[in-house]
This record gives structure tokens, sequence and C-alpha cells, in this order.
């Protein structure tokens, strides 16, 4: 049989066989969307659309201790602060009563999205946010079954709480059921509050 010869056609008719199959079969991959790219890295996402909100500031404040200093966590000082009673014995007000707390009256009805409270430097407060539309403020014997929106448990400092989603409110607690200890007196326990900022719209 004659030996198979290379013909400079032959080998550049092969070359050019070989670039339109290239070209043929990257065409097909293009149009079926395949690359070599992570999937969904060229996919974008819209961001979440943001509520805008403003800082609500109440008519006035009370507590369940201390109830001449509540105003003082509303004045926008970070040096003065409204504080519970101190207890013995145990963190948990000392097994006395349930809770205790600070009580803002926003005047009216309220769209409420966070607060911002400054607690004093010592961790260890357990702290529920409740909310109420009645028409006169709440009692400390009810206040624990007011409707919970957010909570931390262990606060100290600068705390924030974000709503899931903004509740109406017309009175807003700041619901204290454990304590941190008192500086210097790790054995006497006490929660205070700094400021407190409240946002949302109303």
């Amino acid at each position: 049989p004659r030996p198979f010869r290379f013909t400079p056609g032959g080998v550049m008719g092969m070359v050019v066989g070989v670039l339109l199959v290239d070209i043929g079969v990257g065409g097909w991959l293009l149009s079926h969307g395949h690359s070599n790219a992570p999937q969904g890295a060229r996919h974008t996402s819209s961001p979440h659309p943001v509520v805008a909100t403003t800082v609500l500031i109440p008519a006035g404040a009370s507590a369940f201790d201390n109830p001449g200093k509540a105003s003082l966590a509303i004045d926008g000082s970070n040096s003065t602060d409204w504080d519970t009673e101190y207890y013995l014995g145990s963190p948990y007000l000392g097994g006395l009563k349930r809770g205790t707390g600070l009580v803002l009256n926003m005047g009216k009805k309220v769209s409420l999205s966070r607060l911002d409270v400054l607690f004093g430097s010592n961790a260890g407060a357990n702290v529920q946010i409740k909310v109420s539309d009645a028409a006169t403020a709440p009692a400390a014997g009810t206040a624990g079954a007011l409707t919970t929106v957010a909570r931390a448990d262990g606060a100290g400092g600068n705390t924030e709480f974000t709503l899931s989603k903004p509740v109406s409110a017309r009175w807003v607690v700041i619901w204290i059921t454990k304590l941190p200890p008192r500086v210097g007196n790790p054995s006497q326990y006490q929660a205070e509050i700094y400021n407190v900022v409240l946002r949302g719209s109303g």
C-alpha cells in the first residue's frame, strides 16, 4: 500500500476543520449558558428596601423602682442615669419580685422599630422590651404579661434591640428580670440605664 503523506494543502485543511469544530462547540456552549464561572456568580440581587425611621422622643418616663430618677434615662446625657434599687442574695431581684423596669410614655401611638439602650458597664442584665397601646400606663403587677417584641440576655453597655417588624406602641417598657452585679459590690445586684434612643415613625 502507498504510505500516507501530509501535504501543505492537507495540513491546512485539517487546521481549518479543527478550528471550525472548536468554534461550533464554543458557540453551542455559549448558547446553552455553560461557563466555568460558579453558578450564581453572574446573578445580582436587589437590596432589601430600607424603611425610613426617625428618632422618637418620649413624652415622659416613669419606673417601678426609683421613679423620681426615670427622666434621667431619656435626657440625652450619657452621664446621668436611672437605676433600679439594689438587691441582695440573687441577681433575680433577690427573689422578691419577677421583674422591674422603666416605662416610656410615647404620648400617642407610634410605630416602633428599634431601641438603643445604654446600660451600666457591668454586663448581666436580662431584658425584655414590651409594648402596650392601652390608655393608661402599665402597672408593675401586669407589666410582665405585656407583649414582648425584643429581648437580650446578659446585657451591658450599649445594647441594640431591633424588632423583627415595626409594632404599634403607646407605652414602651424596658422590663428587667435579672440584674448585673454592682460595680465594687459583687454581692449586690442593680441595673442602670444611662440613655434610651427609640427609632420608628409616627
